[in-house]
């Protein structure tokens, strides 16, 4: 209560309620991977607010319903649109329009993966080593990559590309396997010295 005393004796005073912030969080929080076409449930909660309603907000694809209220909680489902890109949904409190969460999502096709070895191919003598690399593109961040390589063909690092040429002379394949399911290969060629030890064959 703040209180007004006048010099003549005489006072006023108003009642002041303070209460916490309004608090907005929405879930899932964290980048969302999603293929063309799909969907996605989010769900806001809204704490500390006398009115828990939701607005929903996408700059791809769609969200249903516009608006949700409930006892704190309100949920929406995400649904991407046809194309490849990233969208952003975003919760706003009806009651403080300053209030938002948002989270990204990345909409991608798997048809449109693709997974680059390098070197694409490489020539060694018996024994001798290459690490291979890869690069996964047309995919959101996060994945894994596996490496193998043909029976016969020597050994590789499941994990890291490195590679170890067999003892016997051959035309061997090394394939980079993404977690995505698309894979790509490089070819080894692996030659002996010739008797005089200064010529591959």
């Amino acid at each position: 209560t703040v209180t007004a005393t006048s010099s003549w004796g005489k006072s006023g005073t108003a009642i002041v309620t303070v209460r916490p912030p309004l608090v907005l969080s929405i879930s899932p929080s964290a980048t969302v991977q999603v293929l063309p076409g799909a969907t996605q449930a989010f769900t806001a909660t809204v704490t500390n607010a006398t009115n828990n309603a939701v607005n929903w907000t996408v700059n791809g694809g769609s969200i249903t319903p516009a608006t949700t209220a409930g006892d704190g909680t309100a949920t929406a489902t995400f649904t991407a649109p046809a194309t490849v890109g990233t969208c952003v949904v975003t919760a706003t409190s009806v009651e403080d329009g300053t209030k938002t969460a948002s989270t990204t999502v990345q909409v991608f096709d798997l048809g449109q993966v693709m997974v680059t070895v390098n070197p694409a191919s490489v020539t060694l003598l018996t024994g001798g080593t290459q690490t291979f690399s890869a690069t996964v593109s047309n995919v959101p961040s996060g994945g894994t990559l596996a490496w193998s390589v043909s029976s016969g063909g020597g050994t590789i690092n499941a994990s890291t590309g490195a590679y170890t040429a067999p003892a016997t002379a051959g035309t061997y394949t090394v394939t980079a396997t993404s977690s995505w399911g698309k894979s790509g290969t490089a070819t080894v060629t692996v030659k002996t010295l010739d008797l005089n030890g200064d010529s591959a064959v």
